[in-house]
C-alpha cells in the first residue's frame, strides 16, 4: 500500500511541475515574442535575437522531458540543434527557420497548457 501512496504523491508532483513548466514557458515565450518585435523593427541584431531564441529553446529542452512534455522536448531539441549548427551565422534565413520552430512550440505549449489545466 505504501508504494501506491508514494506513486500517487510522485504523480501529483509531476502534474504540478508540468503546470509550472508550461506556465513559465508561455511567459518566457511572450517575452521572446516582444524581443522578436524589436528585431522586426531592427532594434535587435540577428546575433541578439538568435541568442535569445537559442536560450529559450535550450531551456525548454532541458525541462520538458523531465515533466513529460515529450512533444515540446522533441521540438525544442530540434530547434536547439539547429541553433547550435548556426550559432555563428545568425542570418535572417536562419532566424526565420527558428521562428517556424517557435510557432510549432507555441501550438504545443498551448495544447499542454490545456491538458495541464484539465488535470
Amino acid at each position: 500500500m505504501a508504494d501506491s501512496s508514494r506513486e500517487q504523491r510522485m504523480q501529483a508532483i509531476i502534474v504540478k511541475a508540468r503546470r509550472i513548466f508550461v506556465t513559465d514557458a508561455l511567459e518566457r515565450e511572450a517575452a521572446l515574442r516582444a524581443d522578436m518585435e524589436l528585431w522586426n523593427q531592427q532594434q535587435l541584431s540577428n546575433q541578439q535575437i538568435g541568442e535569445h531564441i537559442y536560450l529559450f529553446v535550450h531551456t525548454l529542452k532541458g525541462v520538458a522531458q523531465t515533466v513529460g512534455c515529450d512533444q515540446v522536448h522533441q521540438l525544442s531539441e530540434a530547434a536547439d540543434s539547429y541553433s547550435i549548427l548556426h550559432q555563428n551565422e545568425w542570418t535572417e534565413e536562419v532566424i526565420q527557420v527558428l521562428c517556424q520552430y517557435l510557432d510549432q512550440l507555441h501550438i504545443e505549449l498551448q495544447r499542454e497548457h490545456g491538458q495541464a489545466e484539465a488535470l
